[in-house]
C-alpha cells in the first residue's frame, strides 16, 4: 500500500515532469485491487462465487479471508467496528452479525460454493451453514480483512467534504 507521504511525492514529480506517459503510469500506481478471490467468476445476478473449505485446497483461513474480500469488491456494507463485524442497513442503521444474520446478509453479494466433485474444479451453489458463518465471523483473517468502522455518529454531526464545503452527518453511519 502506497502511503500518503509517498503519493504526494509521486504527485509532485508528476506535475515537475508533466507528460502523458507519465501520467498514465501514475495513475496505474494508484490502482491497487486486493488479491482474487478463488472461483471468481460471478452468478448471472452478479455476485461474486467464493469457493468454501473443502478438500480440493481452500482452507478455512483462506475461505475467510476471500469472503472479506469479496464483500469488499461487492461494496458490502460490513465493517470492523471494534472488533465486532456489523452491517449498515439502507437506512443508516447499524445491526451487529451473527452466524444467522451474517448468512442473509453475505449471501446478498456473495455466492459460496463448493466443488462439485474432487475432481471437478466446477463451482456449484451450497448455501452457507452456521458453523461455518460463526467461524467466519470470529476469525482474524475476517475481521482484519474488512474495513473498519472508527465512529458511529450519536447525533447530527457537520463534517467537512473534501471539496471543502460542509455537510451534516446523520445519526448513525454517513459514509
Amino acid at each position: 500500500m502506497t502511503s500518503p507521504q509517498e503519493l504526494i511525492l509521486k504527485l509532485q514529480n508528476l506535475l515537475t515532469n508533466a507528460s502523458g506517459a507519465d501520467l498514465q503510469q501514475f495513475l496505474a500506481g494508484l490502482e491497487q485491487p486486493g488479491p482474487a478471490p478463488a472461483g471468481d467468476d460471478l452468478t448471472p445476478d452478479g455476485r461474486i462465487k467464493v469457493a468454501m473449505p473443502s478438500k480440493n485446497g481452500t482452507t478455512t483461513p483462506q475461505w475467510c479471508e476471500r469472503v472479506a474480500i469479496a464483500l469488499q469488491r461487492a461494496n458490502a456494507p460490513i465493517y470492523n467496528l471494534a472488533g465486532s463485524p456489523v452491517y449498515i442497513t439502507d437506512d443508516g442503521k447499524t445491526v451487529y452479525l451473527n452466524p444467522n444474520n451474517f448468512i442473509s446478509a453475505a449471501e446478498k453479494y456473495i455466492c459460496p460454493c463448493a466443488f462439485r466433485s474432487k475432481d471437478d474444479s466446477t463451482l456449484v451453489y451450497q448455501p452457507m451453514k452456521e458453523p461455518l458463518a460463526k467461524l467466519t465471523l470470529s476469525s482474524m483473517e475476517f475481521l482484519t480483512a474488512i474495513p473498519e468502522l472508527i465512529k458511529i455518529h450519536d447525533q447530527i454531526t457537520p463534517a467537512m467534504l473534501p471539496n471543502g464545503s460542509y455537510h451534516l452527518n446523520q445519526r448513525g453511519y454517513d459514509p
